[in-house]
């Protein structure tokens, strides 16, 4: 099964259109839901996307329920790993070398990510790198809808 680590930026974007099952962000989350990939999940990606979600405008268009509720089903039925130190100092933040960390000790195929500065590195540790688009389109071609 295709190993995925979704970016933070792409997991609140999924969450705030849970009633939009077929915007992009809404999709990916959904083919995760329908077993079509396999999330990979690190403390620092769970940590980053609670913080997000805390964001005045996450927690205006998004119930503190619901981000909680979601927050625990990554938690729950995302595959965990350990993102053990020496993190690479290869992204222009310190949180997305977490990230990067977190694709590599999974072992992921992709990284989905809406981040333009963590696009432009194309690849890292055998992971790819890409956009939301990118990835529906890799979805759609193995008939993943």
């Amino acid at each position: 099964m295709t190993r995925v680590v979704v970016d933070t930026n792409v997991l609140a974007s999924g969450v705030l259109r849970l009633e939009h099952p077929t915007s992009l962000p809404g999709r990916i989350f959904q083919a995760w839901i329908q077993g079509h990939y396999e999330l990979i999940m690190a403390e620092a990606i769970l940590a980053e996307f609670r913080s997000t979600m805390e964001n005045p405008y996450f927690s205006l268009h998004v119930p503190r329920s619901v981000s909680m509720e979601m927050a625990e089903r990554f938690a729950r039925l995302g595959t965990w790993v350990e993102v053990v130190p020496p993190v690479p100092k290869v992204a222009t933040h310190w949180q997305d070398d977490l990230v990067l960390a977190a694709a590599l000790a999974g072992e992921a195929d992709y990284l989905v990510t809406g981040d333009s500065e963590m696009l432009v590195i194309g690849s890292y540790g055998g992971t790819s790198i890409i956009t939301v688009t990118e990835f529906i389109s890799i979805l759609d071609a193995a008939g993943n809808h």
